[in-house]
C-alpha cells in the first residue's frame, strides 16, 4: 500500500530548494515546470532536475514532474526532455480531454520502449484547474491505464468560472466532490487535493485538510515544506481510529461467520469492516502500528 498524502510543489529553476527535497518528509515530490517557473527559467529548471535525478541513488523516491501543458507539443516536448526512469510519473496540468491523455501515453510508451522502460511503469496524473476539465474528469480517469489518480487545482477553476474565493469554500465543493465521485467509478485511486495559498495560515490548513479527506481525497497538494507535517497528519489514521479498527477486525476474527454485529453502541456490516481494514493496512505501511 502506498501513502500519498502529501504532494510537495518544488521549482525547477531552484538548486538549492531541488536539494533539500532530501531532508524533507513530504511523500511525494513534484519537480515543476509550469507555474511556478518562467519561461526563460525553463531550460535551466529541465537541467537542475536532470542533473538531480542522475545523481540520485534512491530508487524509493516518489518523483513526479508538472509539465507544461498549454499545447500538446509543450507537453511531449517536456517529457522527452526530462524522462528518467527514476520518475515515477507526470503532472498534466489543465487536463480537459482524453485526448490529452492518451498523447502523453503514446509518448511515453515510446520512450520506455527506447530506454527499456517497463511499459507502462511511468503514470500519469490530470490536474483538473477548469470547468471542462470536472465535467469530464471520469473520461479522464479512464482514459489510460497510466492514469493513476485525479488532482485538483482550485485557483485556475475559480478563475475559469468565475467565482469568488471564500472561507467556507463553497465556490469548490462541487468540483471536489465530482473529483471524488469519478474517480471511484473510473477505478482509479482517490484524488488530490488543492494547495492551501495561505502559508502562514495553519488554522486554515487543518480545516481544509479535514474537509477534504471527509470528502474523500487521500492527500492534498502544497507549495511550502511547512504545510507538511499538517497535511501528513490529517491523512493519517487517528489513534481513535486505529483503536476502533482493532476491535472490529479482532470480533471478526474471533467469530468469523457474524454477519452484522454491535460494537461501542454502531451496527458494524460489510462496509464498516473493510474500512477497518484499509485503516489498519494505511497504519502498518506508517509505522504507527506493527504488522
Amino acid at each position: 500500500m502506498s501513502i500519498q498524502r502529501s504532494w510537495l510543489f518544488v521549482p525547477g529553476d531552484k538548486q538549492k530548494m531541488i536539494k533539500n527535497t532530501k531532508d524533507l518528509e513530504t511523500d511525494i515530490i513534484i519537480f515543476d515546470l509550469e507555474d511556478s517557473v518562467l519561461e526563460k527559467n525553463k531550460l535551466e529548471a529541465i537541467k537542475n532536475i536532470n542533473n538531480f535525478i542522475s545523481y540520485d541513488n534512491d530508487y524509493e523516491n516518489n518523483y513526479y514532474v508538472r509539465i507544461n501543458n498549454d499545447s500538446s507539443q509543450s507537453a511531449l516536448k517536456d517529457i522527452t526532455s526530462i524522462f528518467n526512469k527514476k520518475i515515477k510519473g507526470f503532472i498534466l496540468p489543465k487536463s480537459e480531454c482524453p485526448n490529452q491523455i492518451i498523447c502523453v501515453d503514446r509518448k511515453l510508451s515510446q520512450l520506455e520502449k527506447e530506454q527499456k522502460v517497463r511499459k507502462g511503469e511511468i503514470k500519469v496524473i490530470p490536474l483538473i484547474e477548469s470547468a471542462k476539465g470536472v465535467l469530464n474528469a471520469f473520461e479522464l480517469g479512464k482514459s489510460s491505464n497510466r492514469v493513476k489518480c485525479l488532482a485538483f487545482g482550485s485557483l485556475d477553476y475559480i478563475l475559469d468560472i468565475d467565482a469568488e474565493e471564500t472561507s467556507d469554500r463553497l465556490e469548490i465543493f462541487y468540483a471536489q466532490s465530482k473529483l471524488v465521485v469519478a474517480s471511484r467509478a473510473a477505478g482509479i485511486e482517490p484524488p488530490i487535493d488543492t494547495v492551501f495559498p495561505d502559508i502562514e495560515n495553519i488554522n486554515g490548513l487543518y480545516r481544509e485538510s479535514e474537509y477534504a479527506k471527509k470528502l474523500g481525497f487521500q492527500g492534498k497538494l502544497l507549495i511550502h515544506p511547512s504545510q507538511i507535517d499538517v497535511i501528513n497528519k490529517v491523512f493519517s489514521p487517528t489513534l481513535t481510529d486505529i483503536e476502533e479498527a482493532k476491535k472490529i477486525i479482532n470480533i471478526i476474527q474471533e467469530s468469523p461467520n457474524q454477519g452484522v454485529f454491535r460494537l461501542d453502541g454502531k451496527m458494524i456490516d460489510g462496509p464498516v469492516i473493510k474500512k477497518a481494514k484499509t485503516i489498519l493496512n494505511k497504519a502498518e505501511t506508517l509505522g504507527i502500528v506493527k504488522k
